[in-house]
């Protein structure tokens, strides 16, 4: 898989297909997994490093979740 098709097709994925309901559950299996023990500079990396690039709003929901608030939509 591509670089490009690493986030994109995630990104249409959530944006296009996924319910409001779907991209709730996603955030909150997002935020649980990177809560289990995971050092906070690993959880910024994932966040700043792959779900903002899928989608400025996943990422920004995903570190409000981990109380990290560093992300915000369309900032990534």
């Amino acid at each position: 898989m591509r670089r490009r098709e690493a986030v994109g097709l995630p990104g249409t994925l959530y944006r296009q297909v996924m319910t409001p309901t779907d991209r709730d559950h996603l955030v909150d299996n997002i935020v649980w997994q990177l809560s289990q023990g995971v050092e906070r500079f690993v959880q910024e990396r994932a966040i700043n490093d792959y779900w903002t690039k899928v989608d400025p709003d996943l990422g920004a929901r995903v570190a409000q979740g981990l109380g990290l608030g560093t992300s915000q939509p369309g900032n990534g």
